[in-house]
């Protein structure tokens, strides 16, 4: 990906004490942040600032050894520090965020079924041929197998059985996406590989410090700040000819610094998958807007996503 960003990679289902030794070992990093949900551990170039984030543990390279200081190389309790780096200017309100009901989907790799992956195939805007949101993997799969030109498919769950679909023109190559399903447009039905397991972590109403209740969908956009009306939970027109950039396992806040950090991008759309984390399109403008009730979709400068 060519964005001149903090980010220099991003490791899944690891404790933050692994965390902490990846940074070491990797050329140019000098912090990290981890993220108790999902154990997600991003590998960062610098940290010149926080923000509030429920569940996270950041701090550099070098130095003490986290495990010292937080007892358990697996905790996962929020209360433990609350701050990721370079995602905003402005803290946002100490809170306790809910999970909402996810949908594990349960994918058999072998015999016929072989010819799915449970990953994203090599998605860039050469590629893509379509982006489409609210559909079940196998409504993905007809999706592409409608489509003229597309011959596979990339399906990233977003809520319950629902998802994400890309269609795409080829599958060259594959990177590493939890809960991604990639397969060819015919052959196989996808639904006769794909079992869905819904499972309901915890739940509950979102409180702020002053303790006023606030909506149980992470990172959700409000008109409450001056200039959070520019964004909208829709996504953008997203197409080979618009799309920049995708990016997996990044906050809101993040997508939007990502997006200001590329010249040439101007919009961007988010979409929640698991948590606090979700997928982000860096989008040259946005010019037209379709239903995606786990999205938020917004201009790169103005107001900052991460306080509304």
């Amino acid at each position: 990906m060519n964005i001149d960003t903090n980010i220099i990679d991003t490791k899944h289902n690891i404790t933050v004490g692994e965390c902490q030794d990846l940074c070491v070992d990797t050329t140019d990093c000098a912090w990290f942040t981890w993220y108790s949900f999902k154990s997600v551990c991003w590998l960062l170039k610098h940290c010149d600032d926080f923000e509030s984030c429920d569940g996270c543990i950041s701090g550099p390279a070098t130095g003490a050894d986290v495990d010292d200081c937080f007892g358990s190389p697996t905790t996962s309790n929020p209360a433990t520090t609350a701050s990721t780096p370079d995602v905003g200017t402005t803290p946002q309100p100490t809170t306790t965020t809910p999970q909402t009901t996810t949908t594990t989907e349960t994918m058999t790799t072998t015999g016929v079924c072989g010819v799915f992956s449970e990953a994203a195939c090599d998605i860039d805007d050469m590629n893509t041929l379509d982006v489409r949101h609210d559909l079940t993997v196998g409504m993905c799969q007809d999706a592409c197998s409608e489509a003229s030109d597309c011959h596979f498919f990339t399906w990233y769950p977003s809520l319950g059985q629902l998802g994400t679909c890309w269609l795409l023109d080829h599958c060259n190559g594959f990177e590493v996406c939890p809960y991604c399903v990639s397969g060819p447009a015919g052959g196989v039905d996808v639904d006769d590989c794909v079992d869905s397991d819904s499972t309901t972590p915890q739940t509950g109403t979102t409180t702020t410090e002053a303790g006023t209740p606030a909506n149980t969908t992470p990172e959700q956009s409000t008109t409450a700040v001056d200039g959070c009306d520019m964004f909208s939970s829709e996504a953008c027109d997203i197409d080979e000819t618009n799309n920049l950039d995708i990016v997996h396992d990044v906050m809101v806040a993040m997508c939007q610094n990502m997006c200001r950090s590329n010249p040439d991008c101007h919009y961007f759309t988010w979409n929640n998958v698991y948590g606090l984390l979700g997928t982000c399109w860096l989008l040259d403008h946005c010019n037209s807007v379709e239903a995606c009730s786990s999205c938020i979709s917004g201009p790169a400068e103005g107001a900052d996503v991460g306080t509304c």
